[in-house]
């Protein structure tokens, strides 16, 4: 709301686009987000971001002043006992977009070189403007392997997690990377890429992997399916960390920043 008279925050979730620009290929879409981020910074007196990595970048990318910038995280819900429903298939599970940023590509060659039995289920909406993992699939002759769901709803999405005995998240850049924490909420081991803001998020709760070495990737899989000891102290840990990022810190963190206006009318 440009014209409102009231104080503005607005959450800027990520800068990825301008952090690299090959992550949003067209020149126009780039200049309209470049506009929509300017507008929205010039009108708002803070700017909520949901990792210390995302106000970093704002302040690189824009250069948006530190005290105008407070860091709320992302929370999730917490979950039941990780248990399975008697008629789930196990698997490896990814949720979200195959944009660029995603690095689907790699994941599904690292799959592939792990050459595990259990099926790679990929849910999230698919972009028909990304083909590569699609490609990469039918290249390697995955197509019995690799499934892509597309958009799940939300009761589907709880019973994969459910289903799951590993999570992986190999993303080259994330303002938060909440399909991580959520599938932590569960109790499934995660593997997650080392780039911001993962490791932020997961801390020592996931397996941190480089997400451009395709071999690593692949030797953390292996590692966490046949060590079962291992892939439960990650379960562990992922539980617990969950446990630290709640929707009410979230309510509150943003409660406090109102308040805060409110106070300067």
């Amino acid at each position: 709301p440009l014209l409102s008279r009231c104080p503005l925050v607005c959450t800027i979730h990520d800068t990825i686009p301008l952090r690299d620009p090959a992550f949003m290929p067209s020149p126009g879409a780039r200049a309209a987000y470049r506009l929509a981020l300017f507008l929205a910074l010039a009108w708002s007196k803070y700017v909520i971001a949901d990792s210390a990595a995302s106000r970093d970048d704002l302040m690189r990318c824009l250069r948006v002043p530190p005290h105008r910038l407070r860091v709320v995280y992302l929370g999730v819900e917490p979950a039941e006992p990780h248990l399975a429903a008697a008629d789930s298939e196990r698997c490896i599970l990814y949720v979200g977009t195959n944009k660029p940023h995603k690095n689907l590509p790699r994941l599904i060659r690292a799959y592939g070189k792990a050459g595990v039995s259990l099926p790679l289920v990929i849910a999230g909406p698919q972009d028909p403007r990304f083909p590569e993992a699609f490609q990469e699939v039918q290249s390697l002759g995955l197509e019995g392997q690799v499934r892509f769901l597309g958009h799940v709803g939300e009761d589907d999405l709880q019973k994969l997690y459910r289903s799951a005995d590993l999570f992986v998240f190999p993303s080259l850049a994330e303002g938060f990377g909440l399909p991580a924490l959520e599938a932590m909420s569960h109790g499934v081991p995660v593997i997650a890429s080392s780039h911001p803001a993962l490791p932020e998020v997961v801390g020592e709760a996931a397996l941190l992997v480089d997400p451009l070495q395709e071999d690593l990737m692949a030797s953390a899989m292996l590692r966490v399916l046949e060590d079962k000891d291992f892939a439960q102290e990650l379960s562990r840990r992922g539980r617990e960390r969950a446990l630290l990022f709640t929707w009410r810190k979230t309510a509150e963190g943003c409660l406090q920043l109102y308040r805060e206006m409110g106070s300067l009318r």
